[in-house]
């Protein structure tokens, strides 16, 4: 599949240029690996996509937008292609038409848009591991949005567009100057006996297998600190985990000057993952 395929509440059409979600960003997204006739990791992205709709205000509870999305789920599991080759299903959701400037329409009626696209091939990041640079600009600190898997990226557009390095990802930082995540993905460190997260009340966002790797931690009787961590901590490190919901955990052996030895980890804790996802309603 060379190129993507994208319906509107299941109909093969346009999205309407009147849209909220093209307008202002105003909407939210998930990002789904699918392969052998499954969505992985789908209740938690489900989850995901019901708590960032809450929290922007589309539906008035968790069972309006139960209610709501259920025909839009089993559109999606119909998309899925039988093949043991993976694709990805991008998820949309947006606000839909209405309202006066910024003032959103009350009630609104959200809109649906479904594409699939081809994986990315991760294999060589697993098996010889990823180097990241550090990028210069910081994110905004906005806790009304953080943690949201929200429509307006444009942050994320101009940081990647002005990234110049050899490395294929960067690790990005807040304007207290601590650290965020990396571009398409989060960030995990380990020390010891635990695993350090950032968190993403401030800025970032709560990733699907940010969530899944914590499990894995605890799993591997890992203790989970999520704190702030400013890079200058990286040098304590012995590990450096990059994740995301299509990559599952990578190994990072460096982030800018920072040299780190997480291969072995990053196997480990990918394993516990997958025994995570082949649990029933995983």
């Amino acid at each position: 599949m060379s190129k993507a395929r994208a319906w509107v509440n299941g109909e093969a059409a346009s999205v309407s240029p009147l849209d909220r979600g093209l307008a202002y960003g105003d909407g939210v997204f998930t990002t789904v690996r699918a392969a052998n006739g499954r969505l992985c990791w789908w209740p938690a992205h489900q989850a995901r996509l019901c708590d960032a709709s809450l929290r922007l205000g589309l539906f008035a509870d968790r069972h309006a937008f139960d209610a709501w999305f259920a025909p839009h789920g089993r559109f999606i599991k119909r998309q899925l292609p039988s093949a043991a080759e993976p694709v990805v299903i991008k998820v949309i959701i947006t606000r839909g038409e209405g309202g006066r400037g910024y003032a959103p329409p009350n009630p609104c009626e959200p809109q649906c848009i479904v594409s699939l696209h081809d994986y990315p091939d991760y294999q060589s990041w697993k098996a010889n591991g990823l180097e990241l640079g550090i990028h210069s600009t910081p994110l905004g600190q906005q806790p009304i949005t953080a943690g949201i898997k929200h429509l307006n990226r444009l942050e994320q557009v101009l940081l990647r567009q002005a990234w110049y390095g050899d490395e294929p990802e960067f690790m990005t930082r807040d304007t207290q100057g601590n650290i965020v995540g990396a571009a398409s993905g989060n960030l995990a460190f380990i020390k010891k006996d635990t695993l350090y997260l950032p968190p993403v009340n401030q800025a970032g966002i709560a990733g699907v297998m940010r969530y899944q790797l914590m499990r894995a931690a605890i799993a591997c009787k890992l203790n989970i600190d999520v704190s702030p961590i400013n890079p200058s901590q990286l040098s304590d490190m012995s590990a450096a985990l990059y994740t995301n919901a299509l990559a599952s955990v990578i190994g990072v052996n460096r982030i800018g000057p920072y040299q780190f030895d997480s291969l072995s980890w990053a196997e480990r804790l990918r394993e516990e993952i997958n025994k995570l996802e082949a649990q029933p309603h995983a």
